[in-house]
């Protein structure tokens, strides 16, 4: 017994070897059924995309009625991420052992319950803690999904499947845009508990969904000796896709297994140690970038007296410009390699956050039209771009492990980016109150983005290549050095 194989037993869940059920998946093709997975599972991202901005746009109204401090305002959107972080933590070996199903919805059901609370809070202190309650049920509920789609899926339509993923954060984007915009759209006199009460809204919707239509992994079920319920997912599979001809009969062939402890270790061994750190860092970095800006943005756009449209439309333009930047990723990853995509992305993003910082450098009174339209662009150039990047790395992630560390290495980049998340609003407010202007958070993440781009050089590349490696070909490779 070990502390090190107790955390990696229970921190991350098994990787699974299945070819027979594989290849009846790979049969089965891409449909209506994997579409209709997608809707009843993946809307934990369209949950979190709405609660999240939610939260980041009525910090101006909670500094008004609780005369809160910058350093408090940021803590309300770090207790969320902190939850988050530890809800991520705790979904993989809720999901190995309860299932992928039940996670999912039990992320539906406490979001919703517990933005309902938020909007009962009476001080700071009891805000924090529901929100962080609020973020750990969207922490359990993401990495369940993951596992949930990929087991459902022939592996070419993976890409698209995780592209639809970042599709409905940008759809709950939209929704508590459209929310704010019907509030108040020039974002300064927010009725706050109103808003956290309907942004529960789609995850109770779903929540009822997913009890009724979201199907358990076929891979789970059969891993686990429940070799006719998962016929019986495969076959309504079969009825949706219009495939009658294909055979469900298949078998489970078991591999080596390799220990949570030894899973840890080779995350970290020689051969993969500096990629892990590179990911690691990219995920902080690209975290600490998009959420610092989620938290940023409707606050400067509340106090830009220059804006040719309202707040919530400059908002609601940032969310559209993501789409774009999903479905790029989706086409360019097709044919594209990964190091490169990364590279260009990163710099691109730099680019957009140095010029935003730029223009917040010039009086109000010496911005042009110009200035202002530069920095509107830099915006949603920014936010194009940061989507474009999120798919791409997280993609690279999946490839670049091999099977039997693969859980592992992803779970540890995620929760490093997690920390980008919890931080960048505690970062923000630093910054405005020491410089008592917001260009400085700006030029810093410029910095730490490009940093990652550059990073990104010390990568292998896995475009076109086979994912790689039995839990027997990893003990080969270690025996052979």
């Amino acid at each position: 017994f070990s502390f090190g194989s107790l955390w990696g037993n229970w921190l991350f869940p098994r990787n699974l070897t299945m070819p027979e059920l594989g290849d009846v998946i790979e049969e089965l093709g891409f449909g209506k059924a994997q579409l209709l997975q997608s809707f009843f599972g993946g809307g934990v991202w369209a949950a979190e995309g709405a609660e999240i901005l939610l939260i980041g746009s009525v910090t101006r109204a909670l500094e008004q009625e609780w005369h809160l401090s910058g350093t408090q305002k940021g803590g309300v959107v770090f207790f969320v991420y902190l939850g988050v972080y530890f809800g991520t933590l705790l979904s993989g070996p809720l999901a190995d052992r309860l299932g992928r199903r039940l996670p999912i919805q039990l992320s539906f059901c406490f979001c919703g319950v517990f933005s309902v609370m938020s909007g009962l809070a009476q001080d700071f202190t009891s805000l924090c803690v529901i929100r962080f309650f609020v973020g750990m049920a969207f922490g359990v509920g993401i990495p369940a999904w993951n596992s949930l789609s990929v087991e459902f899926l022939p592996a070419k339509w993976r890409m698209f499947v995780n592209g639809l993923s970042f599709f409905y954060w940008t759809f709950g984007e939209m929704y508590a845009i459209l929310l704010l915009h019907l509030n108040d759209p020039s974002l300064k006199h927010l009725e706050w508990r109103s808003l956290m009460m309907l942004g529960s809204i789609p995850s109770f919707i779903l929540f009822f969904i997913s009890l009724c239509f979201l199907h358990e992994s076929p891979v789970y079920l059969a891993l686990n000796g429940k070799k006719e319920e998962a016929h019986s997912v495969l076959d309504w599979m079969r009825r949706h896709n219009g495939k009658p001809d294909v055979k469900l009969d298949f078998d489970v062939k078991e591999s080596n297994k390799v220990s949570g402890e030894e899973q840890m270790k080779s995350v970290f061994c020689k051969k993969y140690l500096c990629t892990t750190l590179v990911l690691s860092y990219s995920c902080f970095a690209l975290n600490f970038v998009y959420y610092g800006g989620l938290y940023a943005f409707p606050q400067i756009f509340a106090d830009m007296e220059t804006l040719s449209s309202t707040p919530t439309v400059s908002i609601l333009f940032g969310a559209v410009c993501e789409l774009p930047g999903t479905v790029a990723a989706m086409v360019i990853g097709t044919y594209c390699p990964r190091k490169l995509m990364l590279w260009l992305a990163s710099f691109g993003c730099a680019v957009s956050l140095v010029l935003f910082g730029w223009g917040g450098t010039l009086p109000v009174d010496e911005r042009t039209d110009s200035i202002d339209s530069m920095m509107h662009s830099a915006f949603l150039s920014m936010k194009t771009l940061a989507m474009f990047t999120f798919l791409v790395l997280y993609v690279y992630s999946s490839e670049v492990y091999p099977t039997v560390v693969r859980s592992t290495g992803i779970g540890f980049c995620i929760a490093s980016g997690r920390i980008g998340a919890m931080t960048s609003p505690l970062v923000y407010e630093k910054f405005y109150e020491a410089t008592g202007n917001f260009s400085a958070f700006f030029f810093f993440t410029g910095l730490i983005i490009f940093l990652s781009g550059l990073s990104a050089c010390a990568l292998p590349e896995t475009f076109g290549q086979k994912l790689q490696d039995t839990a027997d070909d990893l003990e080969e490779k270690r025996l052979l050095e």
